[in-house]
């Protein structure tokens, strides 16, 4: 999957800020990413006072009392990670401040370092244009979700180039418009899926929220040849995942062609991973491409594709147009015979370690979505189900068919309700989604056709419900009448169906009866903060999954009180 690699920083940054100037730690960041984009900042040496200096420039123009105050920022940013202040070669601490462990002026602060430098890893990224780019818009981000002063500041920079022209700085609506883009997750080929970014799996992919036993992780590596290899695709032994079958092709001809040359040249090519089932099939999890466009080559017809014929090739031009076949015999025992690394999970290990594994090894050109991970490495009855409900007319009015299949979002969406309406909220006793919606699968995988049943029909009646409450809108955030729609949210998904679903058919239809009030409530749940918040950053955390639950679940009890 892949990770934001300023999720931390951000994350930091939203929790640990004044309350009374909650811009001034996004603004200060700001300044010193368009100083740096203008070529006058190096992240080895940082120019303090000049990020200062277009702090003050940015801020005089609305709050000209506090715009002499970007040293405090440019400090408190030091605690988040981003840079350190050092004298004589060794870093600042709080301790080096005294009792107050903060400086208490500019003087104080600057009288202590005489040199700014951006920490690893961040320094790297910050050499790049693209990291800095995101990172921008991250704080962007978090200024167009706050308070009327904030989202000011949002408007203002915005577009670096007409900061200082506030004849030219964009609307609220368009700022949040753009916005919505750049939340809105995108598929393989960057176009966006219809689901909004969720920070749950970007900020817990790579850690271990309960630690599990070493002895538990079952892993085995294998050299085999590519005839065995293709020879298992034949036989059914290798599973290239039919529902992900949109993948093999993903590769373009030059591409697929390069592989085919690298295998000629005995140039290495990366190694596979798979897990292993309980029949001792091999679910190929990171290296579908490459099998794929050997099998295409050499195997057409065991993955129903029409024969590669090479092209743009680099070296061994003389092979352009080439099929398989045209090869000589020494060139197709060569590729037959070449050996391929690739590294199984055993059928022994939990789901919850092959996924974690996974994740920490899922860093291939075409990675796989979370729920494409958990599809993987839990098989039964539950893929076939999230499928077909996720094709359900009631899912698609509800979600008003804007969410795309292809990374498997929609079946998350499903997994997600079944996973807090079967398991419950108290069950989700550790900041672990991953964990909890893989539980949830196995669970399903148990049910007997009576309880199958039973859960279609109260997901059916939430959607139903949904729809008709919010219409269009349903599970996407909403800050007022005239704001722009939003993504579909994960989190108001599980959030809104569960608790619509634990109602009676009666206070359901209580609930559309009385949706305008309904609606009304439910903007201004989302211009609570710490609502917001649990639906925005951090999703995976306890505190905030009951928050969000508690907040939807006291919404709806009013309206039914109410009426």
């Amino acid at each position: 999957m892949k990770i934001d690699p300023w999720a931390l920083l951000t994350a930091s940054i939203r929790r640990h800020r004044s309350t009374e100037a909650r811009f001034f730690k996004p603004v200060c960041l700001i300044a010193a990413l368009d100083l740096t984009n203008e070529g006058l900042i190096e992240p080895d040496n940082v120019n303090a006072e000049a990020i200062i200096s277009r702090f003050r420039a940015y801020v005089a123009l609305s709050f000209r009392s506090r715009a002499d105050l970007g040293w405090k920022p440019l400090w408190h940013l030091s605690n988040d990670g981003l840079w350190s202040f050092y004298s004589k070669d060794s870093a600042l601490a709080r301790d080096d401040f005294g009792s107050d462990r903060k400086p208490g002026s500019k003087a104080i602060l600057f009288n202590r370092f005489d040199c700014l430098k951006i920490n690893e890893p961040y320094r790297s990224l910050w050499h790049d244009v693209e990291h800095r780019f995101q990172l921008r818009r991250s704080m962007i981000e978090i200024l167009a979700s706050e308070d009327e002063t904030c989202r000011r500041f949002a408007r203002q920079l915005f577009n670096p180039a007409a900061a200082m022209r506030q004849s030219e700085w964009p609307s609220e609506e368009e700022v949040m418009e753009e916005l919505r883009m750049f939340r809105e997750q995108l598929d393989l080929f960057g176009q966006g899926t219809g689901v909004e970014i969720d920070d749950a799996s970007a900020l817990e992919s790579d850690q271990i929220a309960q630690p599990f036993d070493p002895e538990a992780i079952d892993v085995t590596t294998r050299t085999v040849t590519i005839d065995l290899l293709l020879s298992r695709v034949r036989n059914k032994r290798i599973d290239l995942m039919p529902d992900f079958q949109r993948r093999v092709g993903l590769w373009d001809e030059k591409r697929q062609s390069r592989l085919i040359e690298s295998l000629l040249l005995r140039i290495p090519i990366p190694t596979l991973y798979a897990a292993e089932d309980e029949d001792e099939r091999w679910e190929i999890v990171d290296g579908i491409q490459r099998l794929s466009a050997i099998a295409r080559f050499i195997t057409p017809a065991s993955i129903d594709s029409q024969p590669l014929l090479l092209s743009d090739l680099q070296y061994l031009e003389e092979y352009e147009g080439k099929s398989f076949n045209d090869l000589s015999e020494k060139l197709k025992t060569r590729l037959r015979e070449t050996e391929l690394v690739v590294h199984i999970i055993r059928k022994g290990t939990p789901p919850e370690v092959k996924f974690n594994v996974f994740a920490r090894i899922n860093s291939g050109g075409i990675a796989l979505s979370p729920q494409e991970m958990r599809h993987a490495i839990t098989p039964g009855p539950a893929r076939e189900i999230l499928a077909l409900w996720a094709g359900s007319d009631e899912f698609l009015a509800a979600t008003d068919r804007s969410v795309k299949p292809i990374r498997m979002d929609d079946r998350e969406l499903v997994l997600r309700f079944t996973a807090f309406f079967v398991l419950g909220t108290a069950s989700y006793k550790r900041p672990d989604m991953d964990g909890f919606l893989i539980r949830a699968m196995r669970e399903l995988n148990s049910f007997d056709p009576h309880e199958i049943e039973s859960l279609r029909r109260s997901f059916a009646s939430a959607m139903e419900a949904s729809f008709e409450i919010f219409g269009t809108e349903a599970f996407r955030k909403r800050l007022s009448e005239s704001s722009p729609r939003m993504p579909i949210n994960k989190a108001l998904f599980e959030t809104i169906s569960v608790n619509l679903a634990v109602l009676s058919d009666e206070d359901r239809r209580t609930l559309v009866d009385n949706r305008q009030s309904v609606r009304s409530g439910y903007l201004s749940l989302c211009s609570d903060r710490p609502f917001e918040a649990a639906i925005s950053q951090g999703t995976a955390d306890v505190a905030k999954v009951n928050r969000r639950f508690v907040g939807v679940s006291s919404l709806f009890k009013e309206v039914i009180d109410r009426a």
